[in-house]
């Protein structure tokens, strides 16, 4: 990893970065946002800055908040399966009678 740092100053700053934000998310640390989003503008990342700042209150909600959505996620991937798999073969009440099963 550190011949490609020195070999490209770019990614460097991306690695530097992307491990700023790992840290900022898992430790939940929202005091820490505003710099990253400071450091983030310009460079290799400033896309994924620009994504964060367009909702900047979400997620400082998840960084501050207890809630998730973790729970339900499987839920959802199973629901957008079934109905992906019945894509212009069947209607809500097929799919209704696979999802609730009635």
């Amino acid at each position: 990893m550190n011949a490609i740092s020195s070999a490209s100053p770019e990614v460097a700053t991306a690695a530097g970065l992307a491990r700023r934000f790992q840290s900022m998310i898992c430790n939940r640390e929202t005091v820490a946002l505003k710099p990253w989003l400071h450091d983030a503008a310009t460079g290799p990342m400033s896309s994924f800055a620009r994504g964060i700042r367009r909702d900047v209150e979400a997620v400082q909600a998840a960084l501050t908040l207890p809630w998730s959505t973790g729970p339900v996620e499987g839920k959802i991937n199973k629901l957008k399966l079934i109905k992906r798999s019945m894509y212009g073969r069947a209607g809500m009440d097929l799919l209704r009678s696979r999802i609730i099963g009635t």
